[in-house]
């Protein structure tokens, strides 16, 4: 009865055993699976933690970047059209940088550019008028020169005539005496 109960006990062991191997390894696949899971999940997190990482700056970076740039791509428009001529906008940029500064001096350069143009067209009417006196001048003078050059041609003619006629007086004089 004894070893009956011996083996009954090492019968139940055996399965007692069997059972915990087959609980030990469904437990370990548990967690090993669990420990996947929650690694699967942590490199997930960490993919995503690592876009947007990467991204939060490239949009920081792009706005920076379009502030720096859209300054500097008014002042290249602005110098095409004062290039091209036109002088009649002002650039428009009100930062307290760089960029504003220059902004403001390319300003005052098209300032003093107006003005020494305005300047050059007040010179210019100026000079015109000063060549119309001139021409009026220098056509008077002509005039008046050619009708001295007559009188002088009438006088010069007249004192031949009377040249000529005190000689023959003189001679009628010579003769009579």
């Amino acid at each position: 009865a004894f070893i009956v109960q011996a083996q009954k006990a090492s019968e139940n062991i055996k399965k007692i055993t069997v059972q915990l191997r087959d609980y030990e390894s469904k437990k370990i696949k548990e967690i090993k699976t669990n420990s996947l899971q929650h690694l699967d999940d942590q490199t997930i997190f960490f993919n995503i933690i690592c876009v947007i990482s990467i991204i939060i700056p490239l949009i920081i970076s792009f706005f920076i970047a379009r502030m720096i740039i859209m300054p500097i791509h008014t002042l290249v428009n602005y110098s095409k059209k004062i290039a091209n001529g036109d002088l009649r906008q002002s650039c428009a940029i009100k930062s307290k940088d760089e960029m504003g500064n220059l902004s403001t001096y390319f300003n005052k350069v098209v300032t003093y550019i107006k003005e020494f143009i305005n300047n050059m067209k007040s010179i210019q009417v100026q000079n015109t008028e000063v060549k119309n006196e001139l021409v009026s001048s220098t056509t008077e003078t002509f005039a008046a020169v050619t009708e001295i050059s007559t009188n002088l041609n009438s006088s010069v003619t007249m004192l031949k005539r009377l040249n000529e006629t005190v000689g023959t007086s003189v001679e009628t004089s010579d003769e009579i005496s």
